[in-house]
């Protein structure tokens, strides 16, 4: 099932990022010989202008578009009915539009997958609510303070003497410095409020007071204290905030401070989504949206291969009044191809290996 769902979700993706350039070709005035809807064999098709609509076998695997003239770099060869096609409709090859609007089109992928995400996290907040991050109580050292206390794991901690806890972070900087003092904490543990008073004890090991716990962070949605502007604007916020964490989280991988392991492949993606899937449609739905916006920001780096590769080397023509050659275009193009297949090996052989070790643990646990 996770296997069906993941394609299902990676093939939405792909079709809406498809769409994407498909419709910001059009509104430029560039001749789309071919739309087709997932891969494999033809079912069916229809043409409607210059542009004929495929239906393939695998309907769930995203899309293809087809610009006129091919993608800058491919040289392709316009057919006697394309050529026909635009002389009809008045129609100019990629290669013959002016940069902005061949910018418009390599963007489009990336603004409608973008927009997409808005729209799903703009119906969440409208339905239930907007996210407010929390901290839960994941383990608890038997004789420590939040033991003592009556501290159970899976509390969630609302707040430390009035203040709000909003982060682990949060937590530790309050507890850290607070060794011998009355801490009163709110949680809440099967939908009840608890308060209960915690002295931390201060630990020679970590310099600093604890309370004996291990703390995650999850997100809840809710309705409380949201107003017009979280309707009006909570979408976009979301999805902004998730960009951003994309683009630190790449840049993390590039400083090497988190290690490529980290990097989910096919294989990883897969698991994933069947863990979530059992979690429920709204996660499902949240966890589609996220790895849409993580898409997007890939495709939009400036590298080889990728829509960002392409707005690159078009910045370069223009800033330094240059056209490429569409043979070093294809070269660069099939370099930046070659370099993201091994890449995906890699982190495809990270997945492998991740899932024997959960599998010989889970063995090893049973």
């Amino acid at each position: 099932m996770g296997i069906i769902i993941a394609l299902v979700v990676i093939g939405i993706i792909i079709f809406f990022h498809e769409f994407g350039h498909y419709i910001f070709a059009k509104l430029a005035g560039c001749g789309v010989p071919q739309f087709s809807i997932g891969w494999g064999p033809k079912l069916f098709s229809f043409k409607r202008r210059e542009t004929r609509y495929s239906f393939n076998l695998l309907s769930i695997i995203g899309g293809y578009v087809k610009l006129l003239g091919g993608d800058e770099g491919e040289e392709e060869v316009v057919t006697e009915e394309e050529r026909q096609d635009a002389q009809i409709y008045k129609l100019k090859r990629l290669d013959e539009l002016s940069g902005l609007r061949k910018f418009s089109i390599y963007v489009g992928g990336v603004f409608v997958q973008v927009l997409l995400c808005m729209i799903i996290f703009s119906i969440i907040v409208l339905c239930i609510g907007k996210p407010v991050p929390r901290v839960v109580i994941g383990g608890i050292i038997l004789g420590s303070p939040a033991s003592n206390a009556g501290m159970e794991i899976g509390d969630v901690l609302l707040n430390i003497d009035g203040k709000d806890i909003t982060s682990y972070r949060k937590m530790l900087s309050i507890v850290s410095t607070s060794a011998g003092k009355n801490l009163k904490f709110l949680v809440r543990r099967d939908g009840s409020m608890t308060e209960m008073v915690i002295v931390p004890m201060y630990n020679k090991n970590e310099n600093r007071a604890i309370i004996g716990v291990s703390l995650g962070e999850f997100s809840e949605y809710t309705k409380e204290g949201i107003g017009l502007t979280d309707y009006l604007f909570g979408g976009a916020v979301l999805t902004f905030d998730i960009a951003k964490r994309t683009i630190e989280g790449i840049w993390q991988l590039v400083t090497k401070k988190v290690s490529i392991k980290a990097v989910k492949g096919p294989i990883g993606i897969v698991d994933l989504t069947n863990e979530i899937v059992k979690t429920g449609i709204l996660n499902l739905i949240l966890y589609f949206a996220v790895i849409n916006v993580n898409i997007a920001i890939l495709n939009a780096l400036p590298f080889p291969a990728l829509d960002g590769g392409h707005i690159l080397m078009l910045f370069i023509e223009k800033l330094f009044n240059i056209k490429i050659k569409y043979k070093i275009k294809k070269w660069i193009n099939i370099a930046g191809f070659v370099l993201l297949i091994c890449f995906m090996l890699y982190i495809t052989y990270n997945d492998v290996m991740a899932l024997i070790d959960k599998y010989i643990t889970r063995k090893n646990l049973g």
